[in-house]
């Protein structure tokens, strides 16, 4: 596998669509991630004094998500330079937050070394989008940028590793969804920017729902309206299997859902880099997961009709998830049910971590905290419905 893969996305068409302002839905979900610094401050009258307005269509919140939700859901649509525009406008004061603040951080410091030959790597419609996101914010292209290098390299800036892991789990069949449980999402990793849910409808293109940072390009996990999911979580790998001079895996990952029809052409469009497992699901219910760095490994297929359990960490018999998600299988006295992907997702976590657990499916992602009450689970769901996510 090519360590600097160029992975390239659908290259959405240019349009002129009517001048509209941007626009508001509803009320704007509180931010409520404990350990986030700021919370995404932004109002009607912050984002919508803009002077002269610019031709595309309008960027939004959408309000109504079940259970109220920690994330705002941004919903974005047009050429890629609009939205970027737009994304910038409606986050301005956390995207100004987290650049103030990521490029004083020992990791943004030792990221400008690798940001330049990164961005090189950028499709076209990324870098406008970029720029986009830099004019509605405010702020340098190059020090937004310099956010999604050290996002990359941060567990290497530290005595301790800043791994955000996942533990991954789905039952059997077409539609079950993938249960994604983070470690490290809220309080070990560096630079811990307030998450959004992104869902673009790019010009053209492919659209996409996807679990991201403010102002960010990619994702952390997220789905197509192809009907494919994917998310992932970091690994810690040997020196000589790791490099951060490649595109960033989020901005891969996103990149991956637009462009690939299956799991294993998702997984293959993915740079072998930094140490990342990653796991693709198809509408039919089949599952591929990789490990990817330098050196990586074979991916490994999932068949619809079985189970898929991945811990946290290297897929090793010694590793003490791994451990304790055979004793989870074992303790069980009834074949499981696709309502205990949840239960395995999170053997062998600590009771304490409170990280958010991701139930993702093709219609959309909810949200859960093992702290919180099954009422309080917030579905962020495609706002527009499906008959809509390609028009």
């Amino acid at each position: 596998m090519s360590p600097n893969r160029d992975v390239r996305p659908i290259d959405p068409s240019s349009s002129r669509e009517g001048v509209r302002r941007s626009r508001i839905r509803g009320s704007l979900p509180a931010l409520a991630l404990a350990l986030a610094l700021v919370a995404v401050g932004v109002t009607l009258g912050a984002c919508g004094n803009r002077g002269t307005p610019d031709a595309g269509p309008a960027g939004r919140f959408e309000a109504g998500t079940a259970g109220g939700g920690p994330f705002v859901h941004l919903v974005l649509r047009g050429t890629p330079r609009w939205m970027g525009l737009e994304q910038g406008r409606l986050l301005r004061e956390s995207i100004r937050a987290s650049v103030a603040r990521g490029i004083s951080h020992p990791e943004g410091i030792g990221a400008k070394t690798f940001a330049g030959p990164v961005r090189a790597l950028l499709p076209k419609a990324v870098e406008e989008e970029l720029q986009g996101i830099a004019s509605g914010a405010g702020v340098p292209a190059d020090d937004l940028f310099l956010l999604e290098v050290a996002r990359e390299g941060r567990r290497w800036q530290s005595d301790a590793p800043g791994l955000l892991e996942a533990s991954f789990a789905a039952a059997p069949g077409a539609g079950a969804p993938l249960v994604v449980a983070f470690e490290g999402l809220l309080g070990r990793a560096a630079l811990p920017d307030p998450l959004v849910v992104i869902e673009r409808h790019p010009t053209g293109g492919v659209a996409t729902l996807c679990l991201s940072s403010a102002g960010g390009l990619g994702a952390l996990l997220g789905t197509s309206s192809k009907g494919l999911v994917a998310a992932m979580g970091e690994v810690e790998v040997e020196p000589e299997r790791r490099s951060i001079k490649g595109l960033p895996m989020a901005i891969a990952l996103r990149l991956g859902l637009e462009a690939a029809t299956t799991p294993r052409e998702l997984i293959a469009s993915l740079p072998g880099l930094s140490g990342h497992r990653v796991v693709v699901g198809g509408p039919d219910g089949s599952r591929v997961s990789a490990l990817l760095s330098l050196v990586a490994e074979e991916p490994e297929t999932f068949a619809p009709e079985h189970w898929l359990l991945l811990a946290a960490g290297p897929r090793a018999p010694t590793n003490p998830r791994t451990l304790a998600l055979a004793r989870h299988r074992q303790g069980r006295r009834t074949p499981p049910l696709p309502e205990d992907a949840y239960g395995f997702a999170l053997a062998g976590r600590s009771p304490a971590n409170d990280d958010p657990v991701a139930l993702l499916a093709p219609d959309g992602l909810s949200v859960r905290f093992p702290s919180r009450q099954r009422a309080e689970e917030p579905t962020y769901r495609w706002a527009e419905g499906a008959a809509a996510l390609t028009k």
